[in-house]
């Protein structure tokens, strides 16, 4: 996609793909990309994403500043949340919305568990 190789968005805070199909490359791409370094909410709920982006967005050296990421309705089992529970990336998440996933007991017990998620106000898994 496009707007994922874009160089102009040194300013953007938001960034909703929400019901998109836009799939692994696109967030794979964003997480890559020094120009979306401001980010502080990022929407990917719905869009087909799998644990191939989770880890390239768990490792990212980019998205230090979201605070609100939604990741709901997508793809993701217990071994995604294992991946974002050991970032050091996304330690400034307060809203971390996985909801319709197939997390299992599992998957929540790692985010519940993660020292990386220790400014967490809200996770919804249901």
């Amino acid at each position: 996609m496009a707007i994922a190789k874009c160089s102009n968005f040194q300013k953007l805070q938001v960034l909703n793909f929400q019901e998109n199909q836009v799939g692994d490359d696109t967030l794979i791409a964003i997480a890559k990309n020094p120009s979306f370094g401001n980010i502080r909410k990022l929407n990917f709920y719905r869009t087909g994403i799998t644990i191939k982006a989770i880890k390239v967005l768990a490792r990212s050296k980019v998205l230090k500043k979201v605070k609100h990421l939604n990741i709901g309705r997508n793809y993701l089992h217990p071994d995604s949340a294992k991946a974002l529970a050991d970032t050091k990336t996304l330690v400034n998440v307060e809203t971390l919305l996985m909801i319709e996933n197939y997390l299992g007991d599992d998957g929540v017990k790692n985010i519940m568990e993660s020292e990386s998620f220790i400014n967490l106000k809200m996770f919804r898994v249901l």
